[in-house]
């Protein structure tokens, strides 16, 4: 991990702060990388202008910190799923079908299980 001002320009970076002190939001997905560019011309300014992954250019200020290069495209194969709480534990919270709740928390909830498909107050077929 760097401060932007001690990285060269035209070089890839990633997991970059918008501000100091601040949380890492920029090219944190697998296998994305902003382009660093224009550091010099804008040192006097104390910000670092970035290429994102989708383009766009970003002023961020010098003094955040970076990870040079770009990380590590991990594919969802190398987990092994065993457990029934193992995305949980892995902080992904669970997806709730709107069927199964009660009719004061979705608008798809609250009727008894028939033979009919589950339909919304407008007639649209449901899970």
């Amino acid at each position: 991990m760097l401060p932007l001002w001690y990285i060269r320009s035209n070089t890839s970076v990633c997991a970059v702060a918008q501000k100091y002190g601040h949380p890492y939001t920029i090219a944190l997905a697998a296998g994305t990388s902003a382009t660093l560019f224009n550091k010099r011309a804008r040192l006097q300014r104390g910000v670092s202008r970035l290429r994102l992954p989708s383009g766009k250019w970003k002023l961020v200020d010098a003094s955040v910190v970076a990870l040079l290069g770009r990380i590590y495209p991990k594919t969802i194969e190398t987990y092994k799923v065993t457990l029934g709480g193992f995305w949980r534990n892995h902080g992904r919270k669970p997806r709730v079908r709107g069927v199964v709740k009660n009719p004061v928390d979705h608008p798809h909830g609250g009727r008894a299980r028939t033979v009919a498909k589950h339909r919304t107050p407008w007639g649209v077929s449901t899970k």
